[in-house]
């Protein structure tokens, strides 16, 4: 039981401390804006007595009937509002500040930078001029008159840069005095616009905003399209690029083939010529055999020869036409896959097709 009882009494201390905490967060706040406050309402009450009077008194009457319990949420709330605005007021005031003594160390930095620069180009300067090119070479001492011309030279030169620099002064306060005309301009007709003025600029702002607004979609859209635009032209390039290599091949393969047909055609011719004088050869032979009613023995085995090696030849030319009829059935079917090259089908020598039919 006293276990228990310790738990919670640390518990409980653990959220006093923590309403503890927000209590004195909450007296900062209202300190805060009771002591901005306070000097607000001594200037409202010097230039008018009697409504501080009145305000005295309102406050005292309000004091006569506050309720115990303090501020209610509302009042809480529009104090830690305002104090928010007066802390980004600050801020907003700190971060110009600091900006504004950044920009003017960054400005001294390079003014540093530039007198760093010319003292070591003077440095240089003068190491170059004087030290090793004006010294007497008997007696090994600087020659005054390269002295005297040289601090001549940078005096002349620091003349020249204060009137550039008394030039550019002018021109920016010029400048200056312009824009603060041109501000002052601005202020007197800002002096003269009405209310309904600034709402109609905030109407047509508005307007001017949903436009642009529409014009980015719509740009957002046209870079989208134009996007895949170029992602499917280069889609078909790479299309178009296979399709002129396997043309290349294919009329590579043809060419091929042509000259294949060719040799095929004169192996066709020859293979024909020859087929005929055998026929002629065996006809002549059949003749002289029904002739010969006896037929010596060696002359029927010549012929015997003879028949056989031109039944040899035969069955060869049978094959090799074959391999050909194949080879010309392939090539055919391959034209007609190119429409660009359907006039040349008909390659082949007159009378051919007869010749294989036969």
């Amino acid at each position: 039981m006293t276990e228990v009882s310790m738990s919670e009494m640390r518990q409980r201390l653990v959220e006093l401390e923590r309403a503890n905490e927000l209590l004195e967060g909450e007296n900062t706040l209202l300190q805060s804006h009771l002591d901005k406050a306070g000097p607000i309402q001594q200037k409202f009450s010097e230039s008018d007595g009697r409504a501080a009077g009145r305000r005295r008194k309102a406050q005292a009457e309000a004091q006569s009937g506050l309720d115990p319990g303090g501020l209610d949420i509302s009042e809480k709330n529009d104090i830690a509002t305002a104090e928010l605005e007066v802390l980004q007021s600050e801020n907003q005031r700190i971060q110009e500040d600091s900006s504004k003594e950044l920009s003017q160390v960054r400005v001294e930095i390079e003014e540093m930078d530039e007198r760093i620069a010319d003292a070591k180009k003077d440095m240089y300067d003068f190491r170059r001029d004087i030290i090793e090119e004006g010294q007497d070479p008997r007696t090994g001492k600087t020659i005054a008159e390269k002295m005297v011309k040289y601090l001549e030279d940078r005096v002349r030169n620091k003349d020249t840069m204060i009137e550039k620099l008394r030039l550019k002064n002018a021109s920016l306060k010029a400048q200056a005095h312009k824009l603060e005309l041109q501000l002052l301009h601005k202020e007197d007709i800002g002096e003269m616009l009405h209310i309904v003025d600034f709402d109609q600029l905030k109407i047509e702002n508005k307007q001017q905003q949903e436009k642009l607004d529409t014009r980015n979609l719509d740009l957002l859209k046209h870079k989208n399209g134009a996007g895949r635009a170029v992602q499917a032209l280069a889609e078909h390039k790479k299309r178009l690029q296979a399709n002129v290599e396997a043309g290349h091949t294919m009329t590579r393969q043809i060419e091929e083939r042509k000259g294949q047909l060719g040799r095929f055609a004169g192996d066709w011719a020859s293979a024909c010529k020859a087929r005929s004088a055998a026929a002629q050869q065996l006809q002549l032979a059949k003749d002289e055999q029904q002739d010969r009613e006896q037929p010596e023995i060696m002359d029927y085995i010549r012929l015997k020869a003879a028949v056989t090696d031109l039944e040899k030849k035969v069955v060869d030319w049978e094959r090799k036409n074959e391999i050909a009829e194949m080879d010309l059935s392939r090539t055919q079917k391959l034209m007609t896959k190119l429409p660009s090259l359907k006039s040349s089908k008909s390659f082949a020598p007159p009378g051919m097709s007869m010749q294989l039919v036969q």
